[in-house]
Order: structure tokens, then sequence, then C-alpha cells
């Protein structure tokens, strides 16, 4: 069973049981799209086989997103990225202020769907920044 983890001041941490606890600290600043091709920083851990519901927040014109990927810090340099052709391009740029892992893909999926509905939103509100 993996349990919720968030984003405290552009950090967040990760904890799971799976067959033992293990935490690993994932920096925001690592992931940002203009430094990931720099060698010199942190590179997140990911764990094997998982999948991460995520949102995402656009600072500039205070929108939210919410999705699914096996790899989050891919899809959020999709969704920054300049030929990005979806919603998400109107808005740029994101950042991530929430995520959590799942062992299997429809746990995610159902967990998006929490999200979306107006219970999950109210929840987001919450982790904005004021």
């Amino acid at each position: 069973m993996l349990k919720c983890y968030k984003m405290y001041d552009f950090a967040f941490f990760v904890i799971t049981q799976l067959s033992y606890n293990q935490c690993v600290n994932f920096h925001a600043s690592s992931i940002d799209r203009h430094e990931v091709g720099s060698s010199n920083l942190p590179r997140p851990t990911k764990f094997p086989n998982m999948y991460y519901t995520y949102v995402l927040y656009s600072t500039k014109y205070h929108k939210i997103y919410i999705g699914y990927s096996s790899d989050p810090e891919k899809r959020l340099l999709s969704h920054n990225d300049e030929s990005n052709t979806g919603w998400t391009k109107r808005y740029q740029p994101w950042q991530i202020i929430h995520i959590e892992g799942f062992e299997t893909k429809s746990e995610a999926l159902k967990r998006e769907k929490e999200l979306k509905s107006s219970r999950g939103r109210a929840f987001i509100r919450t982790l904005l920044p004021s």
C-alpha cells in the first residue's frame, strides 16, 4: 500500500510502503525544464513500475492541471515544452505542487478522478500559494 506525500517549499518527499520503507527526496528545481540538462543537479529517483498522479499549477494564470504518468519529470517537461499543442500550452509555465505514487495504473487513474471532483479540487486549493 502506498502512502501519500505532499510538496512543501518546492521539495516533495515520496514515502512508500512496499516490502520495506523507502524515502526519496525530489527537488522541484531538478525538474525545471531549463535546468534538467545540467549534469551537476541531483536527479530525482523514481521507483520502477510506479504510476503517479500529479497536480500542476500555473502561477502566471492561476490554473491547475491534474494528470497521471509513469514518469512525472518527463511529463512536466512535455507540458512546459514550446511545441506542446494541448490545453496546457496556453498556461505555461507549469510547476508540480502535489504528487502521489501508486503501484498500479488503475489506482493512479482512480486518484486522478478523485482529485478532479469538487472535493478533490477543494483539497488542491489548500495546496496553492496564498
